[in-house]
């Protein structure tokens, strides 16, 4: 991958336009049942410096997060149908972090798509707690976990060497086989009060 020229530059654009909220369509979010809102971290995306980027960075997209909530609660006060919105804050891929929003069949998905919330979590962390807005939702810590089946795996030896070098737990799948839920780390979802 090529080096992204002119750091300093490019963080001070990325500071400039960071704020401003993704518009969406309601007609959109009907059809299609849900929609959502990652932050652009352009240029850097796939670089390392997308997945955990410096606190600075990360409280920009955080209050861009907040503002693109914030515009789609308004324009969801006067939705007939009971919906689901929350910011999702990932904290091993920072760049996974979104706006997330679901009605209809989605709306039940998105609710359970994290599993039971972890009691044993740390509160949202104080660099987020400190950004304007973010008292206003009531976050709730979860494990972030990735499903890998089985299938994936062309050997049993191959499965037993990938799964020494990561935590996991191991749940059984519809038919019974072996489903492995892959810890990435947490995930802090940020509903209204």
């Amino acid at each position: 991958m090529k080096k992204v020229r002119g750091r300093r530059r490019q963080l001070r654009r990325f500071a400039q336009s960071s704020h401003l909220p993704v518009p969406w369509s309601l007609r959109q979010l009907h059809q299609d049942q849900y929609d959502y809102a990652r932050p652009g971290l352009a240029p850097w995306y796939g670089s390392s410096f997308a997945s955990n980027p410096p606190t600075r960075i990360r409280q920009e997209v955080f209050k861009a997060l907040l503002a693109t909530h914030t515009q789609w609660q308004c324009q969801l006060q006067d939705y007939a149908e009971p919906h689901y919105l929350a910011v999702w804050v990932m904290n091993s891929v920072f760049r996974e972090s979104q706006v997330v929003a679901g009605v209809g069949s989605r709306r039940e998905y998105y609710a359970g798509v994290f599993g039971l919330p972890d009691p044993a979590a740390p509160p949202l962390p104080p660099e987020y707690q400190a950004v304007p807005g973010a008292g206003q939702l009531r976050w709730t810590a979860y494990q972030h976990e990735v499903p890998v089946g089985h299938w994936e795996f062309d050997d049993a030896a191959e499965a037993t060497q990938f799964l020494r070098r990561v935590r996991y737990r191991t749940v059984a799948d519809a038919a019974g086989n072996p489903l492995y839920l892959i810890r990435l780390g947490r995930v802090w979802v940020g509903k209204a009060q």
